[in-house]
């Protein structure tokens, strides 16, 4: 008993196809890297702009207070009696309302004798729960009469 020799197929089409599709895959691969690389760049630009944002929210949080505190020491609250009495003289030929009559423009309710006000350059007036709001949402106007409220430093700070 003789084993006969083994004997390999020739090539034939299908093995040439198989040898010619490796530079294929490998072609596929580099799309493939290509394409994660380009999902994982877009990822990290994605949170590195988050950062930025939520960083530039902090500082924005950070100066609100120093906003309030420049509103307090120039504008400060006051009782509007208080206000109202000491102000009386200044403009001779003016009619003082009521205080029925006076109103709070920002939340529409009246303004009464004892209520905590801030008396803008302007005379408009309102609540200083409203005002500090309406400030406090970068508003930095009177909502009658958009006078400033606060002068603006040199570098945009108030």
């Amino acid at each position: 008993m003789s084993m006969a020799p083994l004997a390999y197929p020739a090539p034939d089409a299908t093995t040439a196809q198989l040898d010619e599709g490796k530079p294929a895959r490998s072609s596929d691969t580099v799309v493939r890297i290509f394409l994660l690389a380009t999902i994982v760049g877009l990822c990290v630009l994605f949170l590195l702009f988050a950062f930025l944002r939520i960083r530039t929210f902090e500082a924005v949080a950070l100066s609100m207070p120093s906003r309030v505190e420049q509103l307090n020491r120039t504008v400060p609250a006051t009782v509007f009696q208080k206000w109202c009495d000491e102000h009386r003289g200044e403009q001779p030929n003016t009619t003082y309302a009521t205080f029925d009559d006076v109103v709070c423009v920002i939340c529409l309710e009246s303004i009464q004798a004892q209520d905590s006000v801030r008396a803008l350059s302007c005379k408009h007036f309102y609540h200083t729960q409203c005002f500090d709001r309406w400030f406090q949402g970068w508003h930095d106007s009177c909502p009658l009469c958009l006078t400033v409220v606060l002068p603006v430093g040199k570098h945009g700070n108030v």
